[in-house]
Formats: C-alpha cells, structure tokens, sequence
C-alpha cells in the first residue's frame, strides 16, 4: 500500500507545485512522472534492502533462474526507469519500459498468491494485486501518452 500512497502522494504534491508556478509539472502527466519516479524509486530501493530483498527473491518462480540476479537486474531498471521519467527527452521511453516492466513482474506476484508460506511483506491478495497493478500500468500510460507531442 505505501507504494500506491507514494504514487498518489507524489503526484498530487507535484502538481499542486505546478499549479504554484512550477512549470515542471504543470501538466498531470508530468506531475503524474514525478509521482511515478518517486514510487520506483521506493520500490528500486527495495530490491537492495532486507528484509524486502530477500522476500522478493523469496517470490521469483522456481522456474526463472538466478531470482538474486534477477532482482537486483529489475532493482537496477525501476531506479533508471525514475530517472528516466524525471528528464522530459527520456520521459516517453522510460514510461513504456517500466509498463513492460510492470507486466513482465506480474507473475511473481501471481505466484505469491499461490504460495504457502509467502513472505509477509509480499502478502497482498491477488485482486487488490491485480488492481494496484492495473493503477501503476495505467499511471505509466498516462505519462507516456501525456509525453507524445
């Protein structure tokens, strides 16, 4: 829930600054970016921090290998992916990487649901999952239409 709340947050504040005066974000596109770089970011960092890391690498598909590499490869693409969003040139490229990104992780998330004994901090029920997902793909829609001139 913290990482839809920082989306939220994020957006909302950035586009309140942007109708102050700050033209870099007085769209909700671009305000929407900066909630969104905000949200990968959190969620980047915690592909590196334990006890989050370990429990993400805890939800990697039996049948992926390498779920260590594998989590610090998509910590790596969320953290670039929000930097990406902040600089307007790269905005567009970076919002459709981190929706393809979004959808290719979404198995994991399946996969916890069906696991006995997952790890408390990835235990959300898969529709909420599935919704919060479908928030955070449409978010990355957003950013990456709001960009195309």
């Amino acid at each position: 829930m913290a990482v839809l709340v920082t989306l939220v947050l994020g957006t909302l504040g950035a586009r309140l600054a942007g109708s102050l005066g700050w033209t870099y974000a007085d769209t909700w596109p671009a305000a929407m970016a900066v909630g969104l770089a905000a949200m990968f970011v959190l969620t980047g960092v915690a592909h590196f921090v334990d006890p989050l890391r370990r429990d993400m690498i805890a939800i990697v598909p039996p049948q992926l290998p390498a779920p260590g590499l594998l989590v610090t490869i998509t910590g790596v693409l969320e953290l670039a992916g929000a930097a990406g969003l902040l600089y307007p040139p790269t905005r567009v490229a970076a919002a459709v990487g981190l929706l393809v990104l979004l959808l290719v992780m979404f198995p994991a998330n399946i996969y916890a649901s069906r696991m006995s004994n997952v790890p408390k901090s990835m235990y959300t029920r898969l529709p909420l999952r599935t919704v919060e997902q479908l928030v955070f793909v449409g978010a990355a829609l957003v950013v990456g239409l709001g960009g195309i001139q």
